[in-house]
């Protein structure tokens, strides 16, 4: 997450091997991330070959794993650097898809081309000015401006009535997400997809860092008047 080349080459070999794992201080916790399958694309090997995605340009979506039901609990999400959630979708009771846009611009590398002979680039790329923010976490539990990504259950159902969420400090609502069974769609839930906006300090739970943080003020520098 902070060490962009090697944290990203683990990311990327988590997403075809099944769920992503992070390790914290003698202890470690599912992340409710991505399960990559790629089953219904016909792909071909071709030579690699590389492009740049101005921000924004570069979307993608990313199948969760079958084995979540984020309709029940509260779960975290890896951050990916040069990324950010712009959506969430859930296809019953578990399982679903996370949206990503690039928020920088980015270069992605592919080695593989469509049955149109396009190349695919449906994986993360590197920023490509990849600098610090202004803000520097100091402790583990810290996070920067959209590195704190978790969803939180939904009860009622958002397709009946107009609904008000709340809204904590420091976060804003990326993505809404319903789910539904049997043969007449009964509503068995729903998922709300937040990102942290300013840097936050966040509580470990045993499944991670998966309630919401607190605002972490920004330190202010003492001047001596001339």
């Amino acid at each position: 997450m902070y060490f962009y080349d090697d944290k990203m080459y683990k990311i990327k070999l988590a997403l075809l091997t099944g769920t992503v794992t992070v390790g914290i201080i003698g202890g470690a916790f599912a992340l409710a991330y991505l399960h990559e399958k790629k089953i219904h694309l016909h792909l071909t090997d071709a030579p690699s070959t590389s492009q740049s995605y101005d921000v924004g340009k570069h979307v993608i979506s990313v199948p969760l794993s079958d084995e979540y039901d984020l309709a029940r609990e509260n779960y975290q999400f890896e951050s990916i650097p040069g990324y950010e959630p712009i959506g969430l979708t859930l296809k019953g009771r578990t399982g679903g898809a996370i949206l990503y846009s690039n928020k920088k611009e980015v270069n992605c590398t592919s080695s593989t081309v469509n049955e149109d002979g396009n190349y695919y680039y449906g994986d993360f790329g590197t920023p490509v000015d990849n600098g610090e923010d202004e803000y520097t976490k100091k402790e583990p539990n810290e996070f920067n401006i959209g590195e704190h990504i978790i969803s939180v259950p939904m009860n009622d159902c958002s397709t009946d009535e107009n609904l008000q969420y709340d809204l904590p400090e420091g976060y804003e609502i990326v993505g809404i997400a319903t789910s539904s069974y049997g043969k007449y769609s009964n509503h068995s839930g729903g998922a709300l997809l937040y990102k942290n906006v300013v840097p936050v300090k966040c509580h470990l739970e045993e499944k991670g860092y998966t309630s919401f943080g607190t605002p972490i003020e920004n330190e202010k520098v003492k001047t001596l008047d001339k």
